[in-house]
C-alpha cells in the first residue's frame, strides 16, 4: 500500500512538473521569438523564401513554438524521460531555437544558417540522445523520496535549457537595431524607426544610413540628425555602389538612389554625388536635404551657407540643426548675417561658447563633460567629433 501511494505521488508530481515545464518553455519560446528575435527570424525567412512571401512575427512565434513543442513530445515518446528529467527533454527544442536565431547580415545575401550547423547540430543531437538513454537506464529503478529534489533538478535543467538560445542566438544590439529600423521604414513607421536605440552612443554605419533615410522620408534630417551619434561623417548618410555586402540588409544603395531620383557613379563620394544631384532641377527636396546634412557632417560650413540660402528663403522656417550651424558660421562671418529668431537657442549657444573657455584637466574630460550638456547639438559635433 505504501509503495502504491508512493507511486501515485510520484506520478502526480511528474505530471504537474511536465505541465509546468511545458507552459514555461512555451511562454519563453514565444517571448524569445516575438520580443527578442522576431526581426532576426524574419531575416532568416526572407533568405530561405528569397523574399517571395511575407513573415508575421506574431504568428511566426506561435507557429515555431508549436513545432518545437511537437518535437519535444515526439522525441520524449521514444526517450521516456520523466520525474527529475522531464526538463531535460526540452534541450533539443531549445537547441533548435538557438540555431534558428543564429543569423547575421549574410542572410540577406544568399546565406541562411551558419554553415557549421550542418555538422554541429546533428552531432549535438546524437550526443544528447546518448546522454538521455544513459540517464534513463541508470536511474530507471531509482526511487525518489524527495519531491523537492525532483523540482530542483527540473528547475535547474529548465533554466539551462532557456539559456541555450540566448548563448547561441544573435544578441548584437546594433544588428537588432538595424533590423528594427529597417522593419519600421518598410512599413512607413518613420517615427517608430527613430525611437530604436535612440539613447545608445553605439552605432554602425548601416544603422546611421537607415536612420538618416527614416528622417529623410519624414523630412526631418535638419531637425533630428545630430540627436544620434554620427562618427562616420557623410559616409554615414548613404550606401554607395561599392558598399561591401556585409554592411547591407534588404535596404541597399539602389533603394536609396531610387528614392532620391538619381544614380550613384562608381567611385563617387557621397558628398560629390549629393552635390551633383542637388543641382538637378527635377530632383526633389530629399536630395537637397541630404546634401545639406552631408555638408554639416563634413563640417563644410561655407558651402553649407551658400546651399542653405538657395534652399531656404529668408522668410522660411529653418530646421533646428541648420539654425545651430548657422549660428556657428556667423561667429566667423560677421558680414553675411541671417537673423535667428530663437532666443533659447541663442542663449544655449552662448552658454556653449562660455563653457568651452573654461579650463579642463584634459581634452578627453572636456569632451565628455561638454557631451553631457551639449551632446545632441551640432556645436558639440563640430568641435568634438573626430
Amino acid at each position: 500500500m505504501e509503495i502504491q501511494n508512493r507511486n501515485l505521488m510520484y506520478n502526480k508530481v511528474t505530471h504537474i512538473i511536465s505541465i509546468g515545464c511545458g507552459v514555461i518553455f512555451s511562454l519563453y519560446s514565444f517571448l524569445y521569438l516575438y520580443l527578442l528575435q522576431g526581426n532576426v527570424v524574419e531575416a532568416l525567412h526572407y533568405s530561405l523564401a528569397h523574399g517571395r512571401t511575407n513573415y508575421s512575427i506574431f504568428w511566426g512565434a506561435i507557429g515555431i513554438t508549436l513545432v518545437l513543442m511537437l518535437i519535444r513530445y515526439g522525441l520524449n515518446a521514444w526517450l521516456k524521460l520523466h520525474g527529475p528529467w522531464v526538463a531535460f527533454s526540452y534541450f533539443p527544442s531549445a537547441l533548435l531555437l538557438g540555431v534558428l536565431t543564429d543569423v547575421d547580415r549574410s542572410a540577406f545575401h544568399g546565406d541562411g544558417f551558419a554553415h557549421y550547423w550542418a555538422w554541429l547540430l546533428p552531432l549535438l543531437l546524437v550526443i544528447y540522445v546518448i546522454i538521455a538513454l544513459l540517464i534513463r537506464n541508470i536511474f530507471k529503478n531509482k526511487i525518489w523520496n524527495s519531491v523537492l529534489d525532483i523540482y530542483n533538478i527540473n528547475a535547474g535543467m529548465l533554466a539551462i535549457g532557456c539559456l541555450i538560445p540566448i548563448l547561441i542566438g544573435n544578441t548584437d544590439n546594433n544588428f537588432h537595431h538595424e533590423l528594427d529600423v529597417e522593419y519600421h521604414i518598410r512599413h512607413g513607421k518613420y517615427s517608430a524607426a527613430l525611437k530604436v536605440g535612440k539613447k545608445s552612443f553605439h552605432t554602425t554605419k548601416t544603422l546611421n544610413i537607415l536612420r538618416a533615410n527614416a528622417m529623410a522620408c519624414c523630412d526631418s534630417l535638419g531637425d533630428k540628425l545630430f540627436a544620434y551619434s554620427q562618427p562616420y561623417k557623410s559616409d554615414g548618410l548613404m550606401f554607395t555602389v561599392t558598399t561591401p555586402k556585409h554592411e547591407l540588409l534588404r535596404f541597399n544603395a539602389d533603394t536609396l538612389y531610387h528614392m532620391i531620383g538619381a544614380t550613384h557613379y562608381v567611385g563617387e563620394k557621397n558628398i560629390d554625388y549629393l552635390k551633383r544631384v542637388s543641382r538637378i532641377d527635377s530632383i526633389g527636396n530629399m536630395g537637397k536635404q541630404y546634401y545639406l546634412s552631408a555638408l554639416l557632417l563634413d563640417k563644410k560650413l561655407n558651402e553649407f551657407r551658400v546651399v542653405l540660402d538657395s534652399v531656404y528663403p529668408k522668410e522660411a522656417r529653418i530646421p533646428k540643426y541648420y539654425k545651430q550651424a548657422l549660428l556657428l558660421y556667423q561667429q566667423k562671418d560677421t558680414v553675411n548675417q541671417r537673423i535667428i529668431n530663437d532666443s533659447i537657442m541663442v542663449k544655449g549657444f552662448n552658454s556653449f561658447l562660455e563653457k568651452r573657455q573654461k579650463s579642463y584637466p584634459s581634452k578627453n574630460v572636456e569632451r565628455n563633460l561638454m557631451r553631457r550638456e551639449f551632446g545632441k547639438t551640432y556645436w558639440w559635433y563640430y568641435y568634438y567629433q573626430q
